[in-house]
């Protein structure tokens, strides 16, 4: 509640509940110390704490990175539907281009420092532009992250 207490924000009623349930996140989990929770737990409370001021806007910063396979698979189901029930929009940087493919409208790839390609999430899958995009794809198909798409 920490956020909220110190923006002043007023919680809709039920919010807080809400969000905890599309979370999968128990509300006596509040309660405890960073040290009492999982991981996971951890990574979904973080979320709830940048959802509850109701952001148009939400960076991701490797939302998916510390959690275990199945846990990523979970969360990031979690974050694609509270983002279409909450209407935020989500910048999401990650190095996972399975992850960014599978759940982003448009991925931009940086190169030190610069843009490289910016394009929807499909068209770069199936047919980036540039050979640095290309190596990065064809790396994420060697290992299996992009099976679904391409």
């Amino acid at each position: 509640m920490e956020p909220v207490v110190a923006q002043g924000i007023k919680l809709v009623d039920g919010r807080l509940e809400r969000l905890c349930a599309g979370l999968e996140l128990p509300l006596e989990l509040l309660d405890r110390c960073p040290d009492q929770v999982s991981i996971g737990q951890a990574q979904r409370a973080g979320i709830l704490r940048a959802l509850i001021a109701s952001p148009p806007l939400v960076l991701f910063d490797e939302p998916l990175s510390a959690l275990d396979a199945v846990t990523q698979k979970h969360t990031a189901r979690l974050i694609t539907e509270l983002q279409a029930e909450e209407g935020f929009a989500a910048l999401i940087v990650t190095h996972d281009l399975g992850y960014a493919v599978a759940h982003a409208d448009q991925i931009a790839v940086l190169k030190d420092g610069r843009m490289e390609e910016i394009a929807d999430a499909e068209t770069f899958a199936l047919n980036p532009r540039s050979a640095y995009c290309r190596t990065l794809r064809d790396a994420a198909i060697a290992l299996g992250a992009l099976e679904s798409v391409v």
